[in-house]
């Protein structure tokens, strides 16, 4: 006679009560923070804050965390949400702000190293998205807008910046792009304007401006050249007064994303 194996779909609106349900039944009969004669955690552990509130709870083989591992912030709204398998080598992970809000989520492996694609959310949207190859970055993180338009690319290669990096406006027109290679900016940079003409053309190497920069009108027309040696421009303070001004509109889309690191407050 063949088995029947029943799946259970647990909505997100039930997760509270279910582990109400939980720390409730915990309680009455459980043993926290226990370690074997060899000082590995067995068991359910759990932390609280001075308040009295659950920091976190989660249950331990060989020191090694089992199933959901639950943190909590300090106003009792569930922080993140851990899910171990393969023995604790593996995890999924989803992390909320201190309102309840999803602010990121992916999966993790050996020792917790991001691996895969993993998304954080700025206000209930997408604000960016990232890949990774045990630990380390690989392929495109993008930054988007509220309105869901690219802000942002970088490419990356073994968790070094490779390839082209660009920056757009929410109309989708370039700001600015340029190459990378071995984590250092080499190669052509170009930057726009909003009618995609070019404003400023060069080269850097090793994050050193080299060789001839040109300038543009809106118009198209070269307003100026310079050759740029070890980095200094042989017009310096005419060029130097054109940097600040660009830099001053690209400081404008500053703040508009919260770095991951910020976002996963853990």
């Amino acid at each position: 006679m063949k088995k029947r194996v029943a799946f259970c779909v647990v909505f997100p609106a039930v997760w509270g009560l279910l582990l109400s349900f939980a720390d409730t039944a915990q309680a009455l009969d459980t043993v926290y923070n226990h370690t074997d004669e060899r000082g590995l955690k067995q068991g359910y552990w759990q932390k609280r804050y001075p308040n009295g509130r659950i920091a976190y709870r989660t249950f331990f083989v060989d020191d090694k965390p089992q199933g959901l591992l639950v943190r909590y912030h300090e106003n009792g709204k569930t922080m993140a949400l851990i899910d171990y398998f393969d023995d604790g080598i593996t995890s999924s992970a989803q992390f909320f702000s201190s309102n309840g809000e999803l602010v990121g989520e992916g999966r993790y492996l050996n020792e917790r190293k991001k691996h895969g694609l993993w998304k954080y959310y700025r206000n209930g949207k997408l604000a960016m998205d990232e890949r990774y190859d045990n630990g380390l970055l690989e392929g495109t993180s993008s930054w988007y807008y509220p309105s869901g338009q690219v802000f942002e690319q970088k490419q990356f290669k073994k968790g070094q910046q490779e390839g082209i990096h660009m920056q757009q406006d929410e109309q989708g027109h370039l700001v600015f792009e340029q190459m990378f290679a071995g984590g250092l900016r080499n190669g052509l940079v170009r930057y726009y304007y909003p009618t995609n003409r070019i404003r400023i053309e060069g080269r850097y190497t090793d994050n050193v401006r080299t060789g001839e920069w040109t300038f543009y009108s809106s118009g198209g027309a070269v307003e100026r050249k310079t050759t740029y040696v070890q980095g200094v421009p042989a017009d310096k303070d005419s060029i130097d007064k054109i940097n600040s001004d660009l830099l001053k509109s690209m400081e404008a889309n500053k703040g508009l994303f919260v770095e991951p690191a910020e976002m996963l407050e853990e």
